[in-house]
């Protein structure tokens, strides 16, 4: 066994023994890149992108693009390392056990999966009957930074198709703070009388940026008591 191959051997060992708690974010990264790098060092590989991007969540969060234009890297490396917390995203969502939402509160934990790790604005909307039991939670678009383009036609053909009568929106602010903007107000305001049209209800616009997530309309509403 040569130098190289013992050092991944023992970094193996010491995973399969303690997880990655003895392991600082270099070399967690350096042990990650061995499932992608067989043959090279990955300690330098990881150090450029620690380097480059400045911590590892925004390592994750980098696109292909940019993680390709890193040295050593590549783009077999960069789809790789942008599956993590794409993976990390479904495996929290399928966590969720909640099949009914009844306020605000089930809303934001409902939710705060689907935004993490995400750099740009994104838009989901929840779709459930009259008795307030999940049918549907679909993606309705991504946007830059700052904006979401939001299809309302797209969300009346959602709820035709899932016959829902009631819908929560929600969207991220990934430059942080849940604060509405005004463009938050009007789009709420437009979609919520587009399926006031068709007999279908907005219950509520959930913003979540990181951790924090809360309602445009009213903290700790009770859906059970307006519909």
């Amino acid at each position: 066994m040569s130098t190289h191959d013992g050092h991944r051997q023992r970094m193996k060992n010491a995973f399969a023994e303690h997880g990655l708690e003895s392991f600082d974010d270099v070399h967690a990264l350096e042990f990650l890149l061995f499932y992608v790098r067989a043959r090279c060092n990955t300690n330098e590989i990881a150090h450029e992108l620690l380097d480059r991007f400045g911590s590892l969540d925004a390592v994750f969060e980098a696109s292909v693009e940019e993680l390709s234009n890193v040295d050593g890297v590549g783009r077999e490396t960069a789809i790789f390392l942008r599956l993590i917390p794409e993976v990390s995203r479904r495996y929290m969502m399928s966590r969720r056990k909640m099949t009914t939402i009844n306020d605000t509160r089930d809303a934001c934990e409902y939710f705060r999966p689907l935004f993490m790790f995400a750099r740009t604005e994104r838009i989901f909307v929840l779709l459930l009957d009259n008795m307030l039991r999940v049918l549907s939670c679909r993606e309705l678009g991504r946007g830059s930074l700052d904006f979401v383009n939001m299809n309302v036609r797209s969300v009346v053909e959602m709820v035709v198709n899932y016959r829902a009568s009631r819908v929560i929106l929600a969207h991220n602010h990934p430059g942080g703070g849940i604060t509405p903007s005004p463009d938050d107000y009007v789009s709420t305001e437009m979609l919520e009388k587009a399926l006031g049209g068709f007999g279908v209800q907005l219950l509520d616009h959930i913003i979540v940026s990181g951790v924090q997530a809360g309602s445009i309309f009213k903290a700790n509403r009770d859906y059970r008591q307006i519909v």
